[in-house]
C-alpha cells in the first residue's frame, strides 16, 4: 500500500504508487442484461394494485358506508320536515273558467311577453299581501318564528333605548319570509303557471298555495273594474262638459233669434250658408290642427320626461308594446340585481336589452313625431285657406248675412254637439252595464291539496346517498394509497425495478441521520456492510484493477456520498485509491476540504500533470483528483483530453473512482462509463424512480450497457435487510 501520510511536498514531487499489474484484468460481475425493451413511464400505471388493495378492503369498505348510510338516516330523521303544496294556475284565458273551454277562440294568441308579465306579477307584494291575510300565515308560529329571530336580531344591533318595529315593519318582515317560501314559474311554454309553497304544516302550504292563485284571480278582476270606474268617471265629466257648452250655444241662437230681428232674401240666405259651411270646415279643421298639436307635445313630453311619458302616448301601438316588453326586461334586471350581480352575463343581456328598446322607443318617437308634424304643416295650411276664405266671406256680406252666418254656425255646432253627447251616452250606458261584471284572465287548472309525504328530507335518498359516497370515498382513499406507495420493500419489488431499469441492483444504503458524516472516524454498522456488500458485487479487491463511475439519478440521492464512502471504503482495505471528481459542482472538494492550484479541468484543458493535481487524503486513505477551479465543468473539452487524464490514473492506482454529476443534469457518466468497468447509478428505492431512470437510458443511448448497476440509498431501516 503506498504510503499516504502527509507531507509538504510539491505535487510533482509526491510518491506515486507502483504500477499495478494489468495483465489480470476484473472480470464483468453480471452479464449483459437481456429483456425486453424498457416500458415507457408515462404509460405505467399500475392499476392492478389499486383493484387488488380495494377487493382486500371490501368489507371494511362495504361495512363502514353500511354504517355510514344508517348514521345519516337516523341524523336526517331529526330534521324538521318541509312539505311543497303545488296549485296550477291558467294566466293566458279570456275571463271562461274550465266548463266554458268550448266558448274561448282557438285563434286566440296571447303574447309570451304578456304571460311572463304575469307569472312575475303572481309573486307581486299586493298578490302575497293578500295571500298572506287569506291564508292566516300571520298566525302560523313556523313564520312567526322567522319574525322574532328578525326582531332579535334587531336589538342587538340597536341601542338599549331604540323603538319596537312598527306594524309595516313587522308586515314587510313577514312577507318578506312568506316569497321566501313561494316559487312561480310557467310550465314550459304554456299558458300555464305552477305555485309551489313550501312550510312546515301540509295544511298550511297548500292553503297558502290556494291562496296566492285567488288573490291573482281577485286582483285582476279589481284591477279591470278599477279601469272601468275610471273610464266611466272620464265619460260622465265629459258628457257634463258638452252638456254645458250645448245649452250655452243654444241660449245664444235664442239671444240672437230674439234681439235681431232680419228679413234675409235668397241671396243672402245662400251667402249664410257658404259662410256657415265653410266655418264648420274650418271648425273641424282647427278641432284636427289642436288634436295633432297635442299629439306633437305629447311626443316631445315622451321624448324629454323618459320612460314615464310613454304612458301618454296611447294613439301609438308599436310604443306601448315597446314599453310592455322593457317593463318586463327591467322587472327582469332587478331580480338579477340581488341574485347574480351586474357582473354576470345575464345581467349584462338583459341591460343590452333594455338598451335596445330604449333605442327602438326613440326611433318610433321619432318617425310618429315627423308624422304629426307633416301632418300639423297641412292642416296649418288648410286652417289658413278656409280662415282666408272666411274672411272674404264676411266683406261679402252685410251685418244682416253676418248674423244670419253666425246663427247657422252656432246651429250646425248645437247639432254636432248633440250627436256627440248622444253616442257618448250610449258608452257610458255600456259601462254601467258591464261594471260589477268583470271577470279575471286567470282560473283555477287544479287547486293544491297538502301533500302526504315531506319533500325534504328524504331519509331513504339521503341514506343511499350517503352509503355511495362514503363506500366510493373509503375505495378511493384505498386506492389512491395504493397507487402512492411505491416504496421498495421487498426482494420481489426489487426484481420488478430490475425489470424496469433492465439492469441489476447490486446494493442497498441505510438512510443515515442529521448527524451522518462521512468523513468521520468511524462510519455506522449498518452502513458499513451496505458498502462492503456493494464493494462484493463489484469484485473490488486484489483480483486486478478496477475502475468506477458512480453517479445520482437526481441531485440529493446520494452519489457523491456513496462515491466519497467506497473510496474511503477501498482505501482502508489497502487498495491504492484515486477519487476523481467529475462534477463540476465541487461538492467533493467542499466535503474533503481538498483544496489544490490544480484540477481535472486544469489536466484537461490545460495539459497539466494529473500528478500534479493530486491532493492525499491520509486520514482517509484515499487521494483525490478535484474538478479545480474552472467553473464551465468541462462541457467544452474533447473526449480524448479526459481519457488520456483517466488512462494516466488507471495506469497508477488499483481503484479509480470517478464522481460524476447526476444524470439528471448531464449524460457525462455514461460517456465516461464506455472505458470503465462499472457504473453504479445511485437512487432511492422508490418505485417510480424505475420509470425514470428508465427513460433515461433511453435518452442517454437506447439499450443499457452491460456494466452499469443500481444502488439503492436512503432506505428504511425497516426493509434494508429484506430487498435484495
Amino acid at each position: 500500500m503506498a504510503d499516504l501520510t502527509p507531507h509538504s511536498r510539491q505535487p510533482s514531487e509526491l510518491e506515486l504508487p507502483s504500477e499495478p499489474d494489468r495483465s489480470v484484468v476484473a472480470p464483468r460481475f453480471y452479464p449483459r442484461f437481456e429483456a425486453s425493451p424498457p416500458i415507457d413511464p408515462f404509460e405505467r400505471l399500475d392499476l392492478s394494485s389499486v383493484f387488488a388493495a380495494v377487493w382486500q378492503a371490501r368489507f371494511r369498505i362495504v361495512g363502514s358506508a353500511i354504517l355510514f348510510g344508517v348514521w345519516v338516516w337516523l341524523l336526517a330523521g331529526l330534521l324538521t320536515p318541509r312539505y311543497e303544496a303545488m296549485a296550477f294556475l291558467r294566466i293566458d284565458g279570456d275571463g271562461f273558467d274550465a266548463l266554458s273551454e268550448g266558448r274561448r277562440d282557438p285563434n286566440r294568441f296571447v303574447d309570451p311577453v304578456v304571460l311572463s308579465t304575469r307569472v312575475q306579477s303572481i309573486k307581486s307584494a299586493a298578490v302575497l299581501g293578500a295571500a298572506l291575510d287569506a291564508a292566516g300565515i300571520a298566525y302560523s308560529a313556523e313564520f312567526n318564528e322567522g319574525l322574532a329571530r328578525t326582531a332579535e336580531d334587531r336589538r342587538k344591533d340597536q341601542a338599549s333605548n331604540a323603538r319596537q318595529m312598527s306594524e309595516t315593519e313587522k308586515q314587510a318582515s313577514l312577507l318578506t319570509e312568506f316569497a321566501k317560501r313561494v316559487d312561480v314559474w310557467q310550465i314550459e311554454q304554456s299558458g300555464v303557471a305552477a305555485i309551489k309553497v313550501k312550510a312546515n304544516d301540509p295544511i298550511l302550504a297548500a292553503r297558502a298555495a290556494n291562496a296566492i292563485g285567488d288573490s291573482y284571480i281577485a286582483q285582476q278582476i279589481q284591477e279591470k273594474r278599477k279601469t272601468r270606474l275610471q273610464a266611466l268617471d272620464a265619460l260622465l265629466a265629459q258628457q257634463n262638459e258638452m252638456t254645458r257648452k250645448l245649452r250655452g250655444i243654444e241660449d245664444s241662437i235664442a239671444s240672437v233669434r230674439a234681439d235681431r230681428k232680419l228679413v234675409f232674401t235668397e241671396a243672402q240666405d245662400i251667402r249664410g250658408q257658404v259662410l256657415g259651411k265653410t266655418r264648420e270646415l274650418l271648425i273641424a279643421a282647427e278641432a284636427d290642427l289642436a288634436e295633432v298639436e297635442r299629439k306633437r307635445i305629447v311626443i316631445e313630453q315622451a321624448r324629454d320626461g323618459g320612460v314615464e311619458s310613454l304612458s301618454l302616448v296611447t294613439f301609438s301601438d308599436l310604443i306601448q308594446k315597446l314599453k310592455e316588453q322593457r317593463a318586463v326586461l327591467s322587472v327582469e334586471l332587478g331580480q338579477l340585481a340581488s341574485e347574480t350581480g351586474p357582473s354576470h352575463p345575464r345581467y349584462q343581456a338583459v341591460v343590452s336589452g333594455i338598451a335596445k328598446l330604449d333605442r327602438a322607443i326613440d326611433e318610433e318617437l321619432k318617425r310618429v313625431g315627423a308624422s304629426v308634424r307633416t301632418t300639423e304643416r297641412g292642416l296649418r295650411d288648410r286652417v289658413q285657406t278656409l280662415s282666408k276664405r272666411l274672411a272674404e266671406l264676411n266683406s261679402e256680406v252685410t251685418d244682416q248675412a253676418t248674423s244670419r252666418v253666425h246663427l247657422d254656425s252656432l246651429e250646425t255646432e248645437v247639432q254636432g254637439l248633440r250627436y256627440s253627447r248622444e253616442s257618448l251616452k250610449n258608452e257610458i250606458d255600456k259601462l254601467k252595464t258591464a261594471l260589477g261584471l268583470e271577470q279575471s284572465e286567470a282560473n283555477f287548472v287544479s287547486r293544491a291539496l297538502p301533500p302526504e309525504k315531506p319533500s325534504f328530507p328524504r331519509r331513504s335518498l339521503i341514506a343511499a346517498g350517503g352509503t355511495v359516497a362514503w363506500g366510493g370515498f373509503f375505495a378511493f382513499a384505498v386506492g389512491v394509497a395504493a397507487l402512492w406507495n411505491r416504496q421498495v420493500r421487498s426482494p420481489a419489488d426489487t426484481a420488478a425495478f430490475e425489470t424496469i431499469v433492465h439492469c441489476p441492483v447490486v446494493g442497498a444504503l441505510p438512510a443515515a441521520g442529521r448527524r451522518f458524516a462521512i468523513t468521520a472516524r468511524q462510519l455506522p454498522l449498518e452502513f458499513a456492510e451496505g458498502l462492503k456488500r456493494i464493494a462484493e458485487a463489484i469484485r473490488l479487491g486484489p483480483v486486478g484493477p478496477v475502475s468506477i463511475v458512480i453517479s445520482s439519478l437526481k441531485q440529493g440521492d446520494g452519489g457523491t456520498t456513496a462515491a466519497v464512502a467506497l473510496a474511503r471504503l477501498s482505501g482502508q482495505a489497502g487498495l491504492t485509491t484515486v477519487l476523481v471528481e467529475l462534477d463540476a459542482r465541487r461538492r467533493i472538494t467542499e466535503l474533503l476540504a481538498a483544496q489544490s492550484a490544480f484540477g481535472l479541468a486544469d489536466c484537461a484543458q490545460s495539459g497539466v500533470n494529473p500528478v500534479a493535481a493530486i491532493v492525499p487524503k491520509p486520514d482517509l486513505g484515499f487521494h483525490v483528483l478535484t474538478h479545480g477551479r474552472t467553473g464551465d465543468g468541462l462541457g467544452t473539452r474533447a473526449d480524448a483530453a479526459l481519457d488520456q487524464v483517466f488512462e494516466t490514473l488507471k495506469a497508477l492506482y488499483r481503484v479509480v473512482i470517478i464522481s460524476a454529476p447526476p444524470l439528471s443534469q448531464s449524460p457525462r457518466a455514461f460517456w465516461v462509463g464506455r472505458n470503465v468497468d462499472h457504473v453504479v447509478v445511485v437512487t432511492t428505492a422508490d418505485k417510480r424512480r424505475a420509470d425514470v431512470l428508465a427513460r433515461f437510458f433511453r435518452f442517454f443511448g437506447g439499450a443499457v450497457p452491460g456494466n452499469v448497476a443500481v444502488v439503492f440509498n436512503h432506505v428504511d431501516a425497516k426493509y434494508h435487510g429484506s430487498l435484495l
